[in-house]
């Protein structure tokens, strides 16, 4: 075959989308919150919605704090992430 050996995934989202359909509830569940991730890269990579100055907030233009809005949603969807897809299980 090769130099190296198969390598195995034992996470869900690399395996097969077949393999998907027939998890469980919970599974997909943990699945979907993924989405979550997307939304907020969506988010911060949309630069011509917030490249604007207008409304500021505490005299910082809209640019910054809607850059430190996605920062912080960013670290706190990921936070959610995580906790919901280890919600069964033990820390690896």
């Amino acid at each position: 075959m090769g130099m190296y050996p198969a390598k195995t995934h034992s996470c869900p989202a690399l395996a097969k989308p077949a393999a998907l359909l027939h998890s469980s509830p919970q599974t997909r569940g943990a699945e979907m919150i993924r989405i979550l991730l997307v939304v907020i890269v969506a988010a911060a990579l949309a630069v011509p919605f917030f490249n604007r100055v207008e409304p500021s907030l505490f005299g910082f233009p809209f640019f910054y704090w809607y850059q430190l809005a996605v920062v912080l949603g960013a670290s706190l969807l990921t936070w959610v992430v995580y906790a919901v897809e280890n919600a069964g299980g033990e820390d690896e």
